[in-house]
């Protein structure tokens, strides 16, 4: 655990405010047509994560009165969400779009390819690393309690979300 003392607290929020935007490049299809083009990239600020608070809606827990459990999660917005508070027009951060709802109707393509690019600077989504290893643990080296002579038996399991974009529910066989 690492413990900071307000000056070291003081200067973290500095270098953070400080950070310039970068620039990307990015290139999509849109209508048969190659585009290419640049923008700039910034690390999602507190502003900026309410709107990706805002694509989760949330219900009492029935089990418990004093907690509160998400009862939907609008992907489509949480993406919209990101890519509206970390594209910008210059490296001060000025936003790219005017709301999430602009990013919304925007070309799928150049969003897109916008959130790929946001998402290298942000890490939206993927492993995580240590400063202290650089390897990732494939589990190539954990023992199997399966025997090779019994099959396993499918798993029944929920996707993520346990739903589809459309609302539906949706469950997928895994074997062995």
């Amino acid at each position: 655990m690492t413990i900071l003392d307000p000056q070291a607290l003081q200067a973290k929020v500095k270098k953070c405010t400080e950070e310039k935007a970068v620039l990307k490049d990015i290139e999509f299809v849109e209508n048969g047509v190659l585009v290419k083009g640049k923008v700039f990239v910034k690390k999602l600020g507190f502003l900026e994560v309410e709107e990706i608070d805002n694509s989760y809606t949330w219900e009492n827990d029935p089990d418990d009165d004093g907690m509160m459990r998400v009862k939907s999660i609008n992907h489509h917005r949480i993406r919209a969400a990101q890519i509206f508070g970390t594209i910008c027009v210059d490296e001060d951060g000025k936003l790219f779009f005017e709301s999430v709802e602009q990013v919304l109707k925007s070309y799928p393509a150049m969003c897109k390819a916008m959130w790929t690019v946001s998402n290298e600077l942000n890490v939206f989504v993927g492993k995580l690393t240590t400063t202290t290893s650089k390897d990732t643990n494939s589990g190539q080296n954990l023992q199997s309690t399966e025997s090779a002579e019994i099959p396993s038996k499918p798993v029944r399991k929920r996707s993520q979300t346990g739903n589809t974009d459309s609302g539906k529910a949706i469950e997928t066989e895994e074997g062995a």
